[in-house]
């Protein structure tokens, strides 16, 4: 499938593909390890009468880091280019993935989920960004095919890290983020000269507000209202649903020990993106033979 593709091509949706694999597998760490961070920073009865709430306000301001880093970098990446946009959003969030390993509060802990937030959707933009204008028209939907199977390959990777952490110690959640550093190695090595051509040869042009002119342009503004309404709903839904899976799991099985416990929160969370990585595989092919809006309505 991808020989039809030269070097460059398959070299920037090699790099975008990585770049969105360890994006999701740091968004996935706190929902995996927040009963034991908490517990710790909070205490067994603290946690027992704070811990939901305090754990889903820091998830909250991950998820509004990413859709304000989704806005503020894609107008970057217009005015600095995709590369150099990706290489920035990825070292912020390996970077401030790794100081969360050293968090001591709570507070601490959602100020640097926001800023890992910001920077996720940052690399999001710029990479999808990158791809789309990097491939042939012909295969710009199977590019997004293969891109947004990188959001299951990641989130099992993060279950799997959690997964061999906690089985050393049921308790020891800090070496999970500092594995999050990582990814920075292989993919700030990987993403030098990326610039596709055809922003080469825009970017000399006059700059403009890109956001004003699609809010202000037909009928691509209305469009636009359309899929942001449709993406919030879609996006709330994925990021909330393996976000509970460990309450939901300790609600079902209130008497079962740490090590159990967080074994079937690995797993479940492991079932859910095998499923989604199945589902993404196959979408497009019923999008092909029965129309995107009738499977993109069945599928939700």
């Amino acid at each position: 499938m991808l020989r039809e593709l030269n070097r460059q091509q398959k070299l920037v949706l090699l790099v975008a593909w990585l770049g969105w694999v360890f994006d999701v597998m740091e968004a996935s760490l706190f929902g995996l390890t927040k009963t034991p961070m908490l517990t710790e920073m909070l205490g067994e009865a603290g946690f027992k009468a704070n811990g939901a709430q305090i754990g889903a306000g820091i998830h909250a301001a991950m998820l509004l880091g990413w859709a304000l880093g989704g806005l503020v970098f894609g107008i970057v990446a217009d005015r600095w280019g995709r590369s150099k946009t990706l290489l920035l959003t990825v070292a912020l969030y390996c970077l401030f993935t790794g100081l969360t390993g050293f968090a001591q509060t709570p507070d601490q802990v959602r100020i640097l989920r926001f800023i890992t937030g910001l920077a996720i959707g940052g690399e999001w933009a710029a990479g999808a960004a990158l791809v789309a204008e990097t491939m042939p028209d012909h295969f710009r939907a199977r590019a997004a095919a293969i891109l947004q199977t990188a959001a299951a390959i990641g989130s099992i990777i993060g279950a799997l890290i959690t997964l061999t952490v906690l089985k050393i110690s049921s308790d020891s959640w800090r070496p999970v983020y500092f594995a999050g550093v990582l990814p920075a190695i292989l993919c700030l090595a990987l993403r030098w000269n990326l610039e596709p051509e055809k922003r080469k040869e825009v970017a000399s042009k006059p700059k403009s507000n890109p956001l004003l002119s699609l809010l202000t342009t037909k009928p691509y503004n209305f469009r636009l209202l359309i899929a942001v309404i449709v993406g919030v709903v879609g996006i709330a839904g994925a990021g909330l649903l393996p976000f509970w899976i460990p309450d939901l799991i300790a609600a079902v099985n209130p008497t079962i020990d740490k090590t159990a416990k967080n074994f079937l929160i690995q797993y479940a969370s492991i079932c859910l993106h095998v499923g989604t990585f199945c589902g993404v595989l196959v979408f497009p092919r019923l999008c092909d033979r029965y129309g995107r809006k009738r499977m993109f309505r069945w599928f939700f």
